[in-house]
């Protein structure tokens, strides 16, 4: 079973209690969870398998898709959607709706009118909204993590028995996601039966930014990140299948920690799955009027199996085994059923998500001047990619920042910190608002934070005018 860290502190509550974190990502999902015994120290564990998929361990993820039917009924979520397609007859292949995604729907105006088009956000079913498709993810989160404990862990049945209502939820979700966001997860929870609609329910969901859910990963599993000073600064690097998200924070105060942010979080849509659409197109161009233009597919399927985790040196030729020794078109670089790749076509492939990282750290960089950023911590699926990693790292470093990268796991990094958030949480102030958010529950109605930050602040201001008004009057 997957343990990576324990967070040093003691578990002093009146009794048992499972909580669970879901991070909802653009392409892939995962979850982590704690069982917290009254006079131990919490530890951090993963969900390391998933119905339909083959791959298993700590890094495992599950993919953020949902099959509808056409009569609007689930038919299948995540790797298994994949395999549900793989088995309909061509004849039914119309009767069925594929939705991936989907969370750019939620993304706040200014977001997408500075990072993402309309163009890149795919239609929804008919009579289907994004609340309802992130409540069916919700609801198939739960029955996996409920699963994965029930098998994994000693007593499994029996914890989930004893603790049924005694689960707390950590819902992470972008950093630019704001109070209408927040309620449309909210929602989704609900509806997902993570929770009752009652008041008890909602005090067990809980949400946190993705850049706060990092930042705690970093301090708590990345080895040699937290040597610090005050004024010490650091930008979070998450780049996932979508998007590339920069956060950047300074600590303020180490005992204990009080970190700032330091400028506005950043984001870019040159994700992994985007080396994989050059791919595509540079085949489809390539094989143009020949009958391999039927293998992309397969043969983009195989790159994202292979090249694109291994992939590291741009001076070494790559192939990619996709059909049979008959299959040989030395035009078309085809040799006995494998296509060479020049080690420059692999590196042109990746190096515009390695340009949008780089662009998206130097504008946290302005932002946060005269403030200079001397640590980068590099997270998410991407960040496996030795390629992406060492190329990064030496155009960082005639910045001056030094980057490192998790030596367990990247792309749990989200939901485990989420779950360190939750066990050790440290105060963390954003620069818009102000706001301290290292765990942000729910109350009834729209979510507490929400509240906090657009009303508390006027009502202090209307109420201190009115004590200076009557003073004025009185003297």
């Amino acid at each position: 079973m997957p343990q990576l860290s324990d967070i040093p502190e003691w578990y002093d509550g009146p009794c048992r209690k499972l909580v669970l974190a879901f991070d909802v990502g653009t392409t892939f999902s995962g979850v982590s969870y704690s069982i917290m015994n009254p006079g131990t120290i919490p530890q951090v564990r993963g969900v390391s398998s998933f119905p339909g998929q083959s791959e298993v361990g700590g890094g495992c993820k599950v993919p953020s898709v949902v099959l509808y039917n056409r009569d609007g009924s689930v038919r299948a979520v995540g790797s298994e959607a994949k395999l549900a397609t793989d088995n309909l007859d061509e004849e039914d292949e119309d009767e069925v709706v594929e939705v991936r995604r989907f969370k750019l729907h939620f993304a706040p105006n200014s977001m997408k009118s500075a990072w993402i088009s309309d163009t890149s956000i795919p239609a929804l079913p008919p009579g289907k909204t994004a609340v309802d498709v992130l409540s069916v993810i919700f609801e198939y989160l739960y029955r996996c993590a409920r699963k994965y404990i029930r098998a994994s862990e000693p007593n499994g049945p029996a914890i989930l028995e004893t603790l049924e209502d005694n689960i707390d939820f950590i819902l992470s979700h972008p950093n630019q996601w704001g109070s209408q966001e927040e309620a449309d997860m909210h929602r989704a929870a609900i509806t997902a039966g993570l929770v009752p609609d009652t008041k008890e329910g909602h005090v067990r969901l809980h949400l946190v930014t993705e850049g706060v859910a990092n930042l705690h990963y970093c301090l708590d599993f990345v080895k040699d990140f937290g040597d610090f000073e005050v004024d010490s600064s650091v930008v979070i690097i998450d780049a996932g299948g979508s998007t590339i998200q920069c956060s950047s924070y300074k600590f303020t105060n180490l005992s204990p920690y009080s970190i700032t942010e330091l400028a506005h979080p950043g984001c870019h849509l040159e994700g992994s799955e985007f080396v994989t659409t050059r791919v595509v197109t540079f085949l489809n161009e390539k094989f143009k009027g020949s009958p391999y233009v039927a293998d992309v597919d397969t043969i983009a399927s195989r790159f994202d199996e292979t090249i694109k985790r291994t992939f590291k040196d741009s001076n070494k030729a790559q192939s990619i085994d996709f059909g049979r020794k008959g299959d040989h078109q030395p035009s078309l670089s085809i040799i006995r059923g494998k296509l060479k790749l020049t080690g420059a076509e692999v590196d042109a492939f990746f190096r515009p998500s390695l340009m949008g990282v780089i662009d998206e750290v130097k504008k946290q960089q302005i932002s946060a001047h005269p403030t200079h950023i001397q640590t980068a911590c590099l997270v998410g699926g991407f960040a496996a990619n030795d390629w992406l990693f060492w190329q990064l790292r030496r155009e960082l470093e005639q910045y001056g920042i030094k980057l490192l990268r998790p030596h367990l796991y990247p792309k749990q990094a989200v939901a485990h910190g989420a779950i360190s958030s939750y066990l050790n949480p440290k105060t963390v102030t954003r620069i818009e608002t102000q706001d301290q958010l290292f765990i942000s529950p729910f109350g009834e109605g729209p979510p507490r934070g929400a509240f906090q930050r657009r009303w508390v602040p006027w009502m202090c201001f209307a109420f201190v005018s009115c004590m200076l008004v009557k003073i004025w009057f009185r003297f």
